[in-house]
């Protein structure tokens, strides 16, 4: 989009005012609204950016967890093994036996 069009757009002007003669009052009226339009354009970068990022950011670490998984359940077993291994072999048949385990 021309720079042109992107004001008229921003500010609402049309052919009419562009061919009005201008004062200062009406100049720094412009400017204060051109200010505007460029903090809305910057801020609305820096969300994209920033979209972006946690976008990426999100990814990797779904893909660290997925490359730990196998890890993780064998710690995970191990735990599980350690824990059974204080419980007396017959409660465990009968805990087994009971669905509780």
């Amino acid at each position: 989009m021309k720079i042109i069009d992107l004001i008229k757009e921003k500010l609402g002007l049309d052919e009419q005012d562009l061919d009005k003669e201008i004062n200062i009052e009406e100049l720094n009226k412009l400017q204060h609204q051109l200010d505007e339009v460029r903090d809305n354009l910057i801020a609305e970068q820096e969300k994209l950016k920033r979209e972006k990022s946690d976008k990426e950011s999100e990814e990797w670490s779904k893909n660290f967890q997925k490359a730990r998984e196998k890890k993780l359940g064998g710690v995970k077993m191990r735990n599980t093994l350690r824990k059974q291994a204080r419980i007396n072999p017959s409660r465990l048949r009968k805990l087994k036996a009971e669905g509780k385990i």
